[in-house]
């Protein structure tokens, strides 16, 4: 065979000439070791993310049978899959109050892992045993308005009025008590009417009360079908700036047993409120699929979504600042709500969860750093 014509059985024909197969081969095997090592990799990636594990099981239980805006936060995360990401399945249960959802979750046998309860409330049942721990709050300020009849215009007119309440010491009782007693105004000077929370509304529109706490779009509701009659006196986030409204609490004893579920569910929440506070149009389409009156209720959701951003009420961290937790615990203790004395924060809240929950963020936060610094 002349030397200038390739050997058929030694090379493979290529547009700029001839390769020797032994390289060829070469070259194909370390293809197949790089698609190799890359699937690999990916697939363990993959396996060591919290959506490959088996989905840890949650049961959260809120206070109302239909949720409120400033409510939102614990669909849309459910909506938009926060919670499958970190590994979770979630289950939602609705009570009607926050006193009842404290029961559900304190009773002997209970399936519930977490719940939204009013701050007082959780910790006057801390102090009594109920063996329950804060560890995140998505909205600390007290959304609430303090909505009145026509004839009353400052709080000094609330004097001899009808104040509805679902119980002394409740949430609408300390929210009322914070307009009233800088105006002088005392317990003793006002008539108490019992009126649970689906109630609200419909007595301020009938009149069998003066004046009671209600959600923001409630209001905007009662407005309309009293053709502007009821009106504003007071937005409590205002009147108590350090009040605690409520917090994501669990039974200490199952943190302990899912610590990792408890971390996993503050850091899907911190993310759902984040990302409402970029995204109104797809935070309101999560909204009215939840909330009583569905796509009716899309206006009202609108105006609220622009009160709450407004006043910041949603938190983007861990939603517990010591200043409020201290001033709910006074509260608390000057209201006379403990016997045994006044329980020590530490004792009441379990921080490490939030702070384990937190460094996720840190980090894509660096990341975010250095990428700026490298452009």
């Amino acid at each position: 065979m002349a030397a200038d014509t390739p050997d058929p059985n030694n090379a493979v024909q290529t547009r700029g000439g001839e390769i020797p197969l032994q390289k060829e081969r070469e070259k194909n095997m370390l293809r197949k070791a790089f698609v190799l090592f890359f699937l690999v990799g990916t697939g363990l990636a993959f396996a060591l993310s919290p959506a490959a594990r088996a989905a840890t099981k949650l049961h959260f239980g809120m206070p109302t049978p239909k949720p409120n805006v400033v409510h939102i936060p614990v669909y849309l995360a459910l909506d938009r899959g926060f919670y499958k990401a970190q590994g979770l399945d979630v289950k939602i249960s609705r009570f009607r109050g926050g006193t009842r959802a404290h029961q559900a979750i304190t009773a002997k046998g209970t399936d519930l892992d977490l719940a939204w309860i009013p701050g007082p409330l959780t910790m006057s049942g801390i102090a009594r045993g109920s063996g329950l721990k804060m560890f995140y709050s998505y909205a600390h300020k007290n959304e609430a308005i303090l909505a009145v009849q026509a004839d009353i215009k400052k709080p000094a007119d609330l004097r001899g009025k009808k104040l509805g309440i679902e119980g002394k010491f409740g949430y609408s009782h300390l929210g009322m008590l914070s307009v009233i007693q800088p105006a002088g105004v005392t317990d003793k000077d006002v008539i108490y009417v019992r009126t649970t929370p689906p109630q609200r509304v419909s007595f301020i529109i009938s009149g069998k009360v003066d004046a009671v706490l209600m959600h923001i779009e409630q209001v905007a509701f009662a407005r309309m079908k009293t053709k502007g009659k009821v009106h504003t006196l007071a937005r409590i986030w205002e009147t108590q700036p350090d009040y605690l409204y409520a917090a994501v609490s669990a039974p200490g004893v199952k943190i302990k047993a899912k610590r990792r579920a408890y971390v996993m569910a503050t850091r899907a929440l911190i993310k759902a409120t984040r990302f409402m506070y970029k995204n109104k149009a797809a935070t309101i389409n999560t909204a009215v699929k939840f909330l009583r009156g569905g796509k009716k209720a899309r206006k009202g959701a609108s105006k609220t979504y622009d009160i709450i951003t407004r006043a910041r009420i949603w938190t983007t961290n861990v939603g517990l600042p010591i200043k409020v937790l201290r001033y709910t615990n006074n509260l608390n203790a000057k209201l006379g709500r403990y016997k045994k004395g006044k329980p020590k924060i530490k004792n009441m809240v379990d921080f490490s969860i939030g702070r384990a929950a937190m460094k996720a963020f840190a980090k894509k936060s660096r990341k975010k750093v250095r990428r700026k610094k490298k452009m």
